[in-house]
Formats: structure tokens, sequence, C-alpha cells
């Protein structure tokens, strides 16, 4: 399922494979109707009005009353409103016993925020924005201590409901919204999509449709090269610069290569400067100063760039950030690997990437590194790995839910010899 939302750009909602694509779609369009119904029922009025969300609220309880109905998606774009309204929805939604998923595709400010974890899996675009802030109140307020106890009931309710149904705890929550350095007028903080992620408040992010690039190097003649080197201004300055960082003159081949980039896959010039730089900061990383990286090198790269919707120095830049935060954190999970202080070979990155990913910790690593080594007696990247997948499946992703998983199971009978080779299936890459 694709949602379109501003700058044209889709995101990707992925269903179970058991779920009926037509079924799906007439979801889909059930969600639409209810948007359009309320445009139609109040003149037009914009789906952000302050009083959407309550307004919705019959509608959302039929959804659940159909039988035609498999499952319900919110699109969540508001910037608030009152709270016992957004709460009293926050609990509907929660109590739905047909599957459910919300997305925050602009803004879930302020009760907004319950609204989006209330569903069963919550996801968040990455430019999506969450405001956490204390409760407020407009109009006359009475300056007395039954006042300020009601707010803090409230809040508490706010807090309580949050941390129930998120990963993040109640404490870290209770600390964003009494924040004093996020906003310069107000109290609180403001989060973003990947943000939210990592700090358990959303599941999961959704990412934009990679664009599909050239499937196959096109095979440009050496005088289409010589050609677009003296007609294309870009790119050739693309080639000097490409030139400058590598410390070397291309050959015919290193031309061909970095033209397929930059015209068949589509990559602008500046994005291939982007490109290049990642690429020799990470050669020179792994094997020295001075190092470089090949074209064919860069040229793997660039497709991993596209297949990853990076055509625009905004989206790359932020791609960037993302990889430097991840190799800063990668020491602390080969600490916990007892690896010491060296760097990961590529396959070792590889997994501790793909860890990082699905959301797991360094502490919740540590406890799968030791379930591998007491059936394994030796660090087994692919057990290691099928302990974590298993647990991602199962949504155990902090150490206190994979802690759990050893305290139920210590409860049970022995395992049979077909459960011990239950984590088989997850024995990939």
């Amino acid at each position: 399922m694709k949602a379109r939302i501003p700058k044209h750009r889709e995101f990707i909602i992925n269903f179970p494979d058991s779920i009926d694509n037509a079924k799906a779609n007439e979801g889909w369009a059930k969600l639409q109707q209810i948007v359009e119904d309320y445009k139609k029922d109040h003149n037009g009025a914009s789906v952000y009005a302050p009083s959407f969300i309550e307004d919705c609220e019959p509608a959302v309880k039929k959804l659940q009353e159909s039988r035609e109905v498999d499952g319900i998606l919110f699109l969540l774009n508001t910037v608030g409103g009152d709270v016992e309204a957004g709460l009293a929805i926050a609990e509907l939604i929660a109590g739905l016993t047909k599957p459910t998923a919300a997305i925050v595709l602009g803004g879930s400010h302020s009760i907004g925020v319950p609204l989006a974890v209330a569903a069963q899996r919550s996801f968040a675009v990455p430019s999506a924005a969450m405001t956490i802030h204390p409760v407020r109140m407009s109009g006359t307020v009475i300056a007395a201590p039954q006042t300020y106890n009601y707010f803090q009931r409230l809040q508490e309710r706010i807090v309580a409901f949050v941390a129930g149904h998120s990963r993040i705890s109640a404490e870290k929550f209770q600390a964003l919204m009494l924040a004093k350095d996020d906003m310069a007028a107000d109290v609180g903080s403001v989060i973003y999509g990947e943000e939210a992620v990592e700090l358990g408040l959303i599941d999961r992010p959704v990412r934009p449709q990679p664009q599909e690039p050239a499937q196959e190097p096109v095979a440009y003649t050496t005088e289409e090269v010589r050609r677009a080197l003296e007609e294309d201004g870009e790119f050739r300055m693309l080639t000097d610069q490409t030139q400058n960082l590598l410390g070397k003159r291309l050959n015919t081949t290193d031309l061909k290569s970095l033209m397929n980039l930059y015209s068949a896959v589509g990559l602008p010039a500046d994005v291939i400067f982007l490109l290049v730089s990642h690429c020799v900061d990470r050669t020179e990383r792994r094997y020295g100063p001075g190092r470089r990286p090949t074209i064919h090198q860069i040229e793997k790269e660039g497709y991993y760039w596209a297949q990853q919707g990076l055509f625009d120095q905004e989206s790359a830049a932020a791609y960037l950030r993302e990889y430097k935060a991840r190799q800063s954190k990668l020491a602390a999970y080969m600490q916990v690997l007892r690896l010491g202080d060296r760097r990961p070979i590529p396959a070792e990155e590889k997994y501790i990437t793909g860890w990082m990913n699905m959301g797991f910790p360094p502490e919740t690593v540590a406890i799968a590194y030791e379930k591998t080594i007491l059936k394994k007696q030796e660090l087994n990247w692919r057990y290691l790995n099928g302990i974590l997948r298993r647990w991602h499946e199962e949504n155990r992703h902090t150490p206190e839910q994979a802690a759990d998983e050893g305290r139920s199971r210590g409860k049970q009978p022995a395992p049979t010899q077909q459960q011990n080779t239950a984590v088989e299936k997850y024995l990939k890459w």
C-alpha cells in the first residue's frame, strides 16, 4: 500500500503476504472515504481542523463493527487538541480487536502522541515531527492546589498510556515532556521520525520508496564520454572533483563508470561528489591514510545509494549523518561481543548494522551473545543473528524483553529436539 504526501514522495506500508491485496485496497478506500465524508459534512473543512479527531470517532467505531474490514490504518497529521477527547480516541484505537497500524506522515503533536502509539504497530516517516509538552489549559484557570493536582493527574494518565503502548519508559517520556533546552518559548521536546524510533516511542521508520536505478551499466562509447566532457559543464566539473579526491587522472574506463552513475543511474553531480568523498573516507578508515577506493567500488556504492532513493543532497547528507552515527556505535557492539577495540571487518559490520536497523541496543546483543556461547561454545555469527531475528519477529528488542523470554521459558518443560532447532530457520545472511 502506498501513501502519497507532499513533495510527491511515496511511502510503503508492507502487509503480511497472508493479507489479500483486494482487502487491503478496500480498507484503504474506506479510510479515504472517512476523510471525504468529513469534508462533505463540514462544508469542505480541512482534515487538520482541531475537531477532526472527535468528529471521526463514530466512523472509527463503525469500522470496528464492520465484518468486511480486516484491519485499520490511521494516518496522522495533527497539531493536537482536546486532551480528554484525544485520550478517549487513543483508548478506542488501543481497544480495537482488529489489526491496527498508525503512520505519522506530518506531525503528531501534543495529544497526537498517544494517538500515534495507540495502534498495535506504529510507523513514522523521516520528516515526521512529534511535540511532547506538559498539559496546558486555555481560558480561566483557578489558581488553587486542586487545579494543579488535576493537571498532575491528567499528565500522569498521558505518561502511563504512552509508556504502556510503546517501548519508551515513563521516566524517559516524562523527561522529554519537561525538557527546558529544546524549545525557546516553551517546555518540552520536539522529536523527529528516526529519533522517535530510537527512543522507542515509534516502532519502525517508513522510508521513501526507492527509485529504480538502471539494472545494468550502460556501455557508453569513448566518443559519448568525450562529447559529455565537452558539452556538459557539470559532468566536466564532477570529473575534475573526482580526480582530485582520488589523487589520480581517470582513464577512459573510469570515465565510463562515472558517466554511468551520472547519466544512466541518475545521481546528480553534487550527490556523486558526496558519494566519492564518503568512499574515500571509508577506505582510509578501513585500510589507512592514503588508501583510495577503486571506481568499481564507488560505482557499486552508487547503485546502493540509488536503491535507497538518495537522489538529492538533503537525503544523501541525512544518510551520511546516520552512517556516521552508526559507525560511532560500532565500538559498543564490539565490546559486548568480546572483540576488543579493533574495527569490525566488513562482514561483521554488516551483521552489526543489521541489528542496529532492527532496533537492538548493545545490551540486548550481549544477552544473545551469552546464549550463543552457551549453545555453541564460541561466537557463531549466524547463530547469534538467528536469535536476534527471532526476537525481532517477536518484538523483543530491549534487554528486559529478552530476559523475559528466558524467564518464561525457564518455567516450561525441557525443550524437544524440534524446539531446540527452532532458531535454525533464522540462520540466514
